[in-house]
């Protein structure tokens, strides 16, 4: 019934102090403001109480406080998301009589033929809820490989995750990694993408 979210835990009390911070200094001029307010008629400073909102809109500004959930998260990881075009199946049949399915790009989304990327956040956000589970790099891989017939959004992440990772380990003869020549950029790579999620 409940979702639970174990990479959050971490996260939580910052969010929080963040989220208080933004709160404190959107009040702080106000509140500024109003010390220095002279008493009328008699009333109480201390019975009145301030509607920030309704004295002075101009410190709730929108963009005062508001920010993208991708704000985080390292430019090579938004551009990873952020580069996932539109895409249909398409299903090709063999010489055998077999059927194979991919995914295509849809260019019937843009009048001018050219591809059309999903937003970065709606690529994000679908991670989020289908694989913040995954806790290591091959998990994610395999999570997304039996996610391919789903939905072609899955489909091309899990080609451009596993192009990305196919690469990072040297195993000998044995199926061992050797260490000395795992490839350490590509690593680093897929594991901020695991990390976002």
């Amino acid at each position: 019934m409940y979702n639970y979210y174990p990479k959050f835990d971490a996260l939580s009390r910052h969010i929080a102090d963040y989220i208080s911070s933004i709160f404190d200094t959107m009040r702080k001029p106000k509140i500024e403001d109003d010390d220095t307010r002279t008493q009328t008629d008699g009333q109480d400073e201390q019975s009145e109480g301030i509607d920030f909102k309704a004295n002075d809109t101009d410190y709730w500004d929108k963009a005062a406080y508001e920010f993208s959930k991708l704000d985080g998260l390292m430019d090579e990881v938004k551009l990873f998301f952020g580069t996932i075009p539109y895409g249909v199946y398409e299903d090709v049949k063999n010489a055998d009589g077999t059927i194979t399915r991919t995914v295509v790009t849809d260019y019937n989304r843009n009048k001018f033929g050219c591809p059309e990327f999903r937003p970065a956040e709606e690529v994000w956000s679908l991670m989020v809820n289908k694989f913040h589970t995954a806790s290591s790099i091959e998990e994610l891989d395999k999570m997304l490989e039996e996610c391919v017939a789903i939905d072609p959004l899955y489909a091309q992440v899990y080609q451009k995750f596993h192009t990305l990772i196919s690469g990072i380990y040297k195993k000998n003869e044995s199926g061992v990694v050797v260490v000395a020549q795992t490839n350490f950029d590509k690593e680093a790579f897929a594991l901020q993408i695991l990390s976002a999620i």
